[in-house]
């Protein structure tokens, strides 16, 4: 497996949802890094369980596309970091599809054959996609979340623990649902917006903004 940038922090959450998607052991997973950044220090990789192979790290530069033959995967969870990794990558790299990266999604997910799944896109545990929906590029449903028939997920945008959404909504790229969140029927939330957690939206938002409470008023800028 190649991944698109790192974090010390999500590395090992991502590795130990690719292996148990493949019925693998982590410690059984090869693991490239390809770095759009200078090498992590040690330390950054103190954490993770001495078993395990450490990474092998390599930069844009000696990271040879045509070479590949494992599934390419974002190495980052959380906006903006990974919709700035993959900008970065296709600079440097204008010869990576987006149709080169594949999907990880977690046995236990339910995914409608109806559903659409955009490349890049990670699937944890419990995870609902309804009929007929459709999830863009480089997206991250995370635990016991759930999108609703008839969704749209908009590049980049992403699903936190436990978020869910009614059916017929539409969210723009770059956006996060927070924790526990909610999005009743037919709600429209624009491009890089922010859900905080636990908010219930009854209306619609447009671009940079955020929801915050029950209900969910929308206001600033993100």
């Amino acid at each position: 497996m190649t991944l698109l940038g790192f974090s010390p922090r999500t590395y090992p959450i991502l590795v130990e949802l690719a292996a148990d998607s493949w019925g693998l052991a982590p410690e059984e997973l090869r693991v490239r890094v390809v770095l759009n950044l200078p090498k992590p220090e040690p330390s950054d990789l103190d954490k993770l369980p001495a078993h395990w192979m450490p990474p092998n790290f390599c930069s844009l530069e000696e990271w040879e596309i045509e070479q590949e033959t494992g599934i390419i995967m974002p190495g980052t969870m959380h906006e903006p970091a990974v919709s700035v990794v993959w900008d970065s990558i296709i600079r440097a790299k204008p010869g990576l599809k987006k149709t080169r990266l594949g999907v990880v999604a977690h046995p236990s997910a339910a995914i409608a054959p109806s559903a659409k799944i955009g490349n890049g896109t990670w699937i944890h545990p419990n995870v609902t996609v309804s009929s007929l929906s459709e999830v863009g590029f480089c997206c991250h449903l995370n635990r016991n979340s759930s999108l609703g028939h008839h969704n749209v997920l908009g590049d980049f945008s992403r699903l936190n623990p436990g978020a869910h959404t009614a059916g017929f909504c539409i969210i723009g790229s770059r956006t996060t649902i927070g924790i526990g969140a909610v999005c009743i029927e037919k709600v429209s939330i624009g491009s890089r917006c922010m859900v905080g957690a636990g908010a219930v939206v009854v209306s619609d938002g447009v671009d940079h903004q955020q929801a915050l409470g029950v209900p969910a008023k929308w206001r600033g800028r993100v």
